[in-house]
């Protein structure tokens, strides 16, 4: 059944209450939870929403237990990852855990997102918890893609995204099925590779990707596929909206000249140092935007400019790469400014910068955000 709320707090209506609630994190939402039985009856639907933590196996089977026995409960569940820590000393073995979890996953009608991690010991038999389980609604799966959970998979057509990882060097995509065309994928250089082959046969039974699909290439030498990876996408139509790469290592990386493709809108470097003052990384980044000539956007996610040195030499930098990539719009970094060539302005943890004649100026300095608001 679901909480009866009690009456209107004298300060504010319940609905004001909720998008304050609304606006929290999950820490905050339990805190306010024991501040009174009007803000638990509230909170609780939140709180239940998106259950995503690391917990103790005690904490874990209360929680299945409570969802097995409450179908309203069950039916809040929309985010799950809940990850079970193993260095509890109390963890029974994975023929007691994982029939548990199965059981509960098949309460959770209205589930959207759901997040399946566990060790390499126990993926054989964590994979079978699935087997069964048909979840309607859901659209986001992060998990260890392998031919063993291949069938659930293609059970849900409404999946978009895929994101942990594809690691198999086997062809799964036709064991997938055909199915909403997806935006977030997390793979490996082989099976992207087969995915876009199967795109230029035009197969219809295997997934699209969708155009503004963001994809995470672990392949750290993904530079040695580049004419492969861009002569498939040429030839299977296909446009990424988000290219995510893992290299850190640019001194002996060569891209040849001829390699091109005008279909990857943003290329995001989750790994590499981006060195404005290095030469070699500069003529490496070059090299890729030449790679990519129609590329609106760079991200450097862990790169912090800060000091005034790089606040000056940046703006320089980018000049430069402006004339590799004449469409280079954006470079954004994880704080400090975002740079914005022409009037687009975009909202971001530290000032914006705009080309204004042959110069970067900063333009606009965007609101101050928490952590868990970004």
């Amino acid at each position: 059944m679901p909480p009866t709320l009690y009456p209107t707090s004298p300060a504010l209506p319940n609905e004001i209450w909720l998008l304050v609630f609304s606006n929290l994190a999950q820490r905050d939402h339990l805190a306010a939870a024991r501040c009174s039985k009007h803000f638990l009856a509230l909170i609780r639907p939140l709180i239940w929403k998106r259950l995503d933590f690391t917990a103790p196996w005690k904490v874990v089977k209360a929680l299945c237990t409570t969802i097995r026995r409450n179908a309203h409960i069950a039916s809040l569940v929309e985010h799950w990852a809940l990850t079970i820590d193993m260095q509890d000393p109390k963890l029974p073995d994975a023929l007691t855990v994982m029939p548990l979890l199965a059981l509960t996953l098949q309460r959770l009608t209205n589930l959207r997102v759901l997040v399946f991690t566990f060790n390499s010991g126990w993926f054989p038999i964590a994979s079978k918890v699935l087997d069964n389980c048909t979840l309607p609604h859901l659209e986001s799966l992060s998990t260890t893609v392998q031919p063993s959970i291949a069938s659930f998979i293609a059970r849900h057509p409404n999946l978009k995204s895929l994101g942990r990882c594809i690691y198999t060097r086997e062809d799964i995509w036709p064991m997938l099925g055909p199915g909403m065309p997806l935006e977030n994928l997390h793979v490996v250089i082989q099976p992207l590779l087969q995915l876009l082959e199967h795109h230029a046969a035009n197969n219809p039974s295997v997934r699209r990707l969708s155009k503004v699909c963001r994809i995470h290439l672990v392949t750290t030498d993904w530079y040695v596929y580049a004419r492969e990876l861009c002569a498939l996408l040429n030839a299977a139509d296909v446009h990424i909206g988000e290219l995510c790469l893992e290299s850190s290592i640019y001194g002996l990386v060569t891209i040849p000249s001829d390699v091109k493709t005008a279909r990857i809108e943003v290329i995001s470097f989750l790994t590499f140092n981006f060195e404005p003052d290095n030469e070699r990384c500069c003529r490496f980044i070059e090299a890729v935007l030449a790679m990519c000539p129609c590329l609106r956007t760079l991200k450097f996610p862990g790169y912090s400019c800060q000091n005034d040195f790089d606040l000056g030499l940046v703006p320089v930098i980018l000049n430069r790469f402006s004339r590799t990539c004449t469409t280079l719009r954006t470079l954004i970094t994880a704080r400090g400014p975002t740079w914005v060539h022409g009037r687009t302005l975009i909202t971001s943890r530290g000032p914006t910068w705009e080309r204004q004649g042959d110069g970067w100026v900063q333009t606009h300095t965007a609101p101050t955000r928490r952590p868990d608001q970004v």
